[in-house]
């Protein structure tokens, strides 16, 4: 399946189509056995961009308003992208039915490259600049940096809390990178508070592989 022409370039057919994928999403988030709270990054900023394609198709808008739009369809499509790749595109919970429904490809087959990893990213807190978290990582079982064979990725999930967690479910938000670093970038309001991070390794097969220690860091 391919993992990016599913969705719509023009911006009012990508409106219709986000508006039938959390409809058929959102009430099938326990079936899918993704966690509460996953898919609202992805909401908010496909809400977002709803709004400025509202307004961008206003008779009196201007070329800033159409640039808006055109910032807002491009965030809230990687968004998007990035919780698919997550949580749909190897889920064996989502059926091929579901995979129409949501306005995604059906696979021709599952991959079969691979066992399910068994270790898992071994990652290093580091600031990128302001509201800025950059994660480097390698494989628990080496210090290269390269992913183990039949791994596709890195999974994170992270939140920002007042108190440890005492679960992985504590944790809400999640992003998924094919690279061995990454960047979480975070608003104003929430620097100076602790951000709880953990990762896990993604197959081929959509396998997950075990999660690694629970990490923290301030928000810089």
């Amino acid at each position: 399946m391919k993992s990016h022409d599913y969705l719509p370039k023009a911006f009012g057919p990508l409106a219709s189509w986000l508006i039938n994928f959390f409809k058929y999403l959102t009430p099938s988030l326990q079936r899918f056995e993704i966690p509460e709270g996953a898919s609202a990054p992805a909401q908010e900023k496909a809400d977002i961009f709803q709004a400025a394609h509202e307004k961008a198709e206003h008779p009196n808008a201007g070329k800033a308003d159409r640039l808006d739009r055109k910032e807002k369809a491009e965030a809230a499509s990687k968004s998007v992208r990035d919780f698919v790749n997550v949580h749909l595109r190897y889920n064996k919970a989502v059926t091929d039915d579901d995979r129409i429904q949501l306005g995604l490809h059906v696979p021709d087959a599952i991959p079969t490259h691979a066992a399910a990893p068994t270790t898992w990213p071994l990652a290093t807190v580091r600031i990128a600049g302001p509201r800025q978290v950059r994660l480097d990582w390698h494989d628990s079982a080496s210090e290269a940096k390269a992913k183990p064979i039949g791994v596709r990725g890195c999974e994170i999930r992270y939140s920002v809390l007042d108190t440890p967690p005492t679960t992985t479910d504590d944790l809400q938000r999640s992003e998924f990178s094919s690279r061995a670093s990454h960047i979480l970038k975070f608003d104003e309001a929430q620097r100076g508070k602790t951000i709880y991070i953990i990762l896990r390794w993604d197959s081929t097969r959509g396998d997950k592989g075990p999660w690694s220690e629970i990490i923290s860091t301030i928000i810089p």
